[in-house]
């Protein structure tokens, strides 16, 4: 039965081929799997109604029942196609795939047809299928492609090819090239007989060695879980297998939920080889069985005061003003009693949320028996779509007084103009920092998808309470080698100059006081990142090594010196309790960039970072005051501040509506005068440079963004061989 038309002739913009529109007596919609209507451009399913629409399936009434539903809209019998489409910006109806083809992998929401659609844009590739594999318990996207008129594809430039394209997580971690695809009885591609992928060792210049001793099957089955590889020798470096740092935090993490042992990330810097690790963890210390507490049940009697964290104790002297912003536009109907509900069991679940934190020495926190419920502000509508930014980010950033337990607040605003709702959250930096944004995600469209549904949300499991945050950051803390950390930092950072000859006078502990800033915001394009990256997998350096070498650069030709030091953002990852926990959790360590004639910069940049995070334990702030280090105070003021952004940013996910969140115009918590921010994103990157403006002018903003450009855009200079 036909049910739409189009003209192809006339040609189409974009690159999925539209069906067009509905034909005479057909009506079609794009529903979400609630049968609302979804925003246009949006995806969703196909619902057809009208003429021509069966009864049913002939002796199949579990998928009658299934398929054919009333449209709530024309209240006709219409058919759910199980197409997964959109609207295009000329009002056609274009297919993006099957619905059943939408898969999640760590909560991100992924459509394998544009994936496959971007891998058939190859001029190689004839025929593209993406599915999802989970070997060894690690969920990964493999693609499938046959080669067109004879040309076999090249599977570092079909990467290359989805990388310009694509986000980092749509990118297949495995594409192999077939001669054929196999078929079932009906002729169709049969996915579930295609060859499991191969997944080889690579070579990495030593013989493999079978691990020997239960510690070491432990190490090595948690690389290969993380690489997705066959084997691994017990002599054979995660770093040179190819595993990254936010990889190495995922083996932490499956160390710990494997043997309750509490692994540094640091640790599997400093012992990257599973016979080293497994030495290592003959020693450390396991993590006590004690049964969770459940977070947000009332207590009763007065409150304890509970012990806080290093990150944590400091923000207590911060000023109430230091609020961390996240903003979305939000297209269809936001329900807002599902979000009073939604926010009010975020609340209760999180302890940092509505606990009171105590300034006096050391600090701590008081956890309430009755939470009560978080501040949510109905904003009037606004007339247009700035005036709808304005006020939001007046309202939420309003000062949180958290010895109080007024730690976030949520606002609302509709934008007339558009018809568009903006809703920001503001959490105050003592409960909040880059890595929870995640858990806030995830959470909150946990809570309002089940209060959208007139049900209370259902958790895996309670979130860690804070005395648990406190242990469990006190054990990595203690399971760190902190005297050889210490002995590094000494080294690394005597007689480090002042940077530049302004007369910045602020103390380290001012660092993220309040103060106006600006921001200058530059985009890196596709282009040169995907050089960048090319240098990067063949040279084995990192993301963040090339921008740190490039603000450093820019650093270099601001000041005219040669000896340049930056604090760069480490955030305490792979324990499965701080990842669940709303807090704080990062540090700043320096990374001293000397130039040298005749040197690999990159290389050098690092080398560097390779250090810096097998000593990230001990943080700057606990260096600076060292004696043996013997910085002056200018020195330490003057340092700058960088921030590589590569936490996962997952969509807000709220049923009947499409969520895009807004890019902040400067960073809210800023560790000095001068921070960049690197910023990655689907195919481009971001450098955002916040300047506090009552310190630095905005000028030397725009000056650093000049320089690192023109760094980036000039492309890698890697002199050393491949390693």
């Amino acid at each position: 039965m036909a049910c739409t038309w189009y003209d192809a002739s006339t040609g189409w913009p974009g690159s999925y081929v539209p069906i067009g529109w509905p034909m005479p007596n057909r009506q079609i919609h794009i529903v979400d799997p609630h049968l609302n209507l979804v925003p246009a451009g949006a995806p969703g399913e196909i619902l057809i109604t009208g003429h021509g629409i069966a009864d049913g399936y002939l002796h199949r009434p579990e998928l009658t029942t299934q398929r054919f539903v009333t449209d709530p809209h024309t209240h006709q019998l219409a058919y759910r196609t199980g197409d997964l489409a959109r609207w295009n910006t000329n009002g056609a109806l274009e297919i993006l795939g099957r619905i059943d083809h939408q898969i999640k992998i760590n909560g991100i929401r992924i459509e394998l047809g544009e994936i496959e659609t971007t891998l058939e844009q190859h001029p190689d590739v004839t025929t593209a299928i993406v599915t999802r594999r989970d070997d060894n318990d690690t969920p990964r996207l493999i693609g499938y492609v046959t080669a067109r008129d004879g040309r076999t594809p090249s599977v570092p430039a079909l990467r290359e090819h989805a990388a310009a394209v694509l986000p980092a997580y749509m990118v297949p971690a495995v594409i192999m090239v077939l001669d054929r695809f196999p078929v079932g009885g009906t002729g169709k591609i049969n996915r579930s007989a295609l060859p499991a992928p191969d997944a080889q060792r690579p070579d990495v210049g030593v013989d493999y060695a079978e691990p020997t001793t239960a510690d070491e099957r432990l190490v090595t089955t948690a690389f290969v879980t993380v690489l997705g590889i066959d084997r691994v020798g017990v002599h054979d470096s995660f770093f040179d297998l190819g595993g990254t740092s936010l990889q190495s935090a995922a083996v932490a993490t499956g160390i710990d939920e494997a043997a309750d042992v509490v692994v540094p990330v640091s640790q599997i810097r400093r012992t990257p080889t599973p016979q080293a690790l497994a030495a290592w963890l003959a020693t450390a210390p396991r993590r006590p069985r004690v049964e969770a507490e459940p977070s947000g049940v009332a207590r009763s009697g007065p409150a304890k005061p509970v012990p806080l964290t290093l990150s944590v104790a400091k923000c207590v002297w911060l000023p109430f003003e230091l609020v961390c912003p996240t903003t979305w536009w939000v297209e269809g109907e936001l329900n807002l009693r599902a979000l009073m509900a939604a926010l009010g069991d975020l609340h209760r679940r999180h302890e940092a949320l509505h606990a009171r934190y105590r300034r006096v020495e050391p600090p701590v926190a008081l956890v309430p028996a009755n939470p009560g419920m978080p501040q949510l502000l109905l904003l009037t509508d606004a007339a247009t779509t700035q005036d709808a930014l304005d006020q939001l980010a007046d309202a939420v950033q309003q000062p949180l007084d958290y010895t109080q337990g007024r730690n976030w607040r949520t606002a609302v605003i509709r934008d007339r103009s558009t018809n568009r709702t903006l809703l920001g959250i503001g959490i105050h930096h003592i409960a909040f920092d880059g890595w929870s944004h995640t858990l806030l995600v995830h959470d909150l469209t946990h809570a309002y998808t089940a209060r959208l549904a007139g049900k209370a949300p259902e958790w895996d499991r309670p979130a860690p309470t804070l005395r648990q945050t406190y242990d469990e950051y006190t054990r990595l803390h203690e399971a760190a080698d902190l005297p050889a950390q210490r002995a590094y930092w000494r080294t690394q950072l005597h007689g480090l100059p002042r940077q530049g000859d302004g007369e910045l006078k602020v103390p380290l502990e001012q660092a993220l006081a309040w103060g106006p800033k600006a921001g200058h915001i530059l985009t890196v394009s596709p282009q040169v990142l995907q050089r960048w990256d090319r240098a990067a997998r063949e040279h084995r350096f990192s993301r963040s090594s090339y921008f740190v070498a490039a603000f450093a650069t820019a650093l270099r030709a601001i000041h005219h010196q040669d000896d340049i030091g930056l604090l760069m953002i480490v955030a305490k990852r792979g324990s499965r309790v701080l990842d669940s926990a709303f807090t704080t959790r990062i540090n700043s360590n320096c990374v001293r960039v000397r130039f040298a004639p005749g040197q690999d910069l990159i290389r050098h940049v690092q080398q560097t970072v390779d250090e810096l995070m097998a000593a990230q334990d001990v943080p700057f702030s606990e260096s600076a005051a060292d004696p043996a280090v013997g910085l002056p105070s200018e020195v330490v003021a003057g340092l700058p501040g960088f921030a590589y952004q590569d936490n996962l940013v997952l969509p807000l996910e709220l049923p009947g509506c499409r969520t895009e969140e807004v890019v902040e115009p400067y960073a809210r918590e800023v560790m000095s005068g001068l921070t960049v921010e690197a910023i990655p994103r689907h195919a481009d990157a971001l450098l955002r440079i916040t300047i506090r403006t009552d310190l630095l002018p905005f000028a030397l903003a725009e000056e650093l963004g000049d320089h690192m450009l023109r760094f980036l855009e000039a492309g890698p200079q890697v002199t050393g061989p491949a390693r």
